[in-house]
């Protein structure tokens, strides 16, 4: 009688340590697909971001410059370009207030490169708010 019982409780315990087992896998592929599509969402918010901080750098920069160089760099963004003349650099620099995605503005350097044709490299580092 007691053997049997036994026997029955194993049995059991078997079919629960079964059930436990789907139970796992099924809660870690679960938790997998919302891992990966955390990371899809995350993907698709940065894409964002870059299309709104490209869109108000193309409204905020005056006609009389263009960048050669753009790299982003977690929060920092590095702009290098040239101009016809410094005031232009200038006047983008002001133009950031009207600019809520940057802050921060950190002028590294304004170069003039050619005298001649009174062209300026510029170097610009700025502080972005977007998460």
């Amino acid at each position: 009688m007691l053997m049997t019982k036994i026997s029955e409780e194993t049995g059991a315990n078997q079919i629960l340590q079964r059930q436990e087992a789907m139970l796992t896998e099924k809660i870690n592929n679960i938790t997998a697909k919302q891992q990966e599509q955390s990371k899809y969402q995350s993907i698709n918010q940065q894409q964002d971001n870059l299309v709104t901080l490209l869109e108000e750098l193309s409204v905020i920069m005056p006609n009389n410059m263009h960048l050669t160089m753009m790299k982003l760099d977690g929060k920092q963004l590095h702009l290098t370009g040239k101009t016809e003349n410094e005031r232009a650099v200038y006047q983008f620099i002001k133009s950031f207030d009207a600019a809520p995605v940057l802050s921060d503005l950190t002028v590294q350097h304004i170069i003039l490169e050619d005298h001649a044709a009174s062209m300026s490299t510029f170097n610009l580092q700025l502080q972005l708010s977007i998460e």
